[in-house]
């Protein structure tokens, strides 16, 4: 699994972007989330395809932006 912090979401498109601890920037859909991340929020994913590219899937919530030296860890269950 990797880790990075969400950039962007945009609640309309359900669609956001994250960069990854490799600097990579990559694209998460919310049907691949329990909750929504948002802005600044420290994520674990793996990578799959979504409409024919490259995507982070079952995107989980590490650390929450408004929160300090408090994790909080939600994980997808896989289907």
């Amino acid at each position: 699994m990797r880790t990075g912090r969400v950039l962007s979401y945009n609640k309309k498109a359900g669609v956001g972007l994250i960069c990854d601890t490799n600097g990579e920037y990559i694209k998460y859909f919310e049907v691949d989330c329990i909750s929504a991340p948002t802005r600044g929020d420290v994520v674990i994913f793996d990578i799959g395809f979504r409409n024919d590219s490259l995507a982070a899937i079952h995107v989980g919530i590490i650390k929450l932006s408004g929160t300090k030296n408090k994790s909080l860890l939600i994980l997808r269950s896989r289907r």
